[in-house]
């Protein structure tokens, strides 16, 4: 059946911020993974951690966030919609680390490009 995810909700517990280091992915159809954020905070259209702290808007919002690692965020599909006609996966890995084999990228590059291939050439603050 033919659909269209609505709404994310997103509620976490964790003794620091790493399991924020995730990059939100979908897979429609069966087809090939796509990348829908660069990062948990992102994908909620925030950033840094969450630092400005709870907030609520039409798209999306950070309802509850105490401490390291307890957190409540939602967002709505309504201006970005994912459409699916068979199947659709939303897949979220938390802890990812960048660069790894299983890791976030650090930059999305144009096809054809390809990104570091070793912390000698990404940025100091990834090395």
């Amino acid at each position: 059946p033919a659909g269209a995810i609505f709404q994310v909700t997103l509620a976490a517990n964790s003794s620091d911020f790493t399991y924020l280091e995730a990059c939100m992915r979908v897979k429609i159809d069966g087809g090939d993974v796509m990348y829908l954020s660069s990062g948990t905070e992102d994908f909620f259209l925030s950033a840094y951690y969450f630092n400005a702290g709870v907030f609520h808007m039409d798209n999306s919002g950070l309802t509850s966030f105490e401490g390291k690692g307890t957190l409540s965020a939602y967002k709505f599909f309504e201006n970005d919609p994912v459409l699916f006609t068979k199947s659709v996966e939303l897949i979220w890995r938390c802890g990812e680390v960048v660069r790894s084999a299983y890791g976030c990228p650090y930059d999305f590059f144009p096809p054809g490009q390809e990104p570091f291939t070793s912390t000698e050439k990404a940025p100091p603050h990834l090395r």
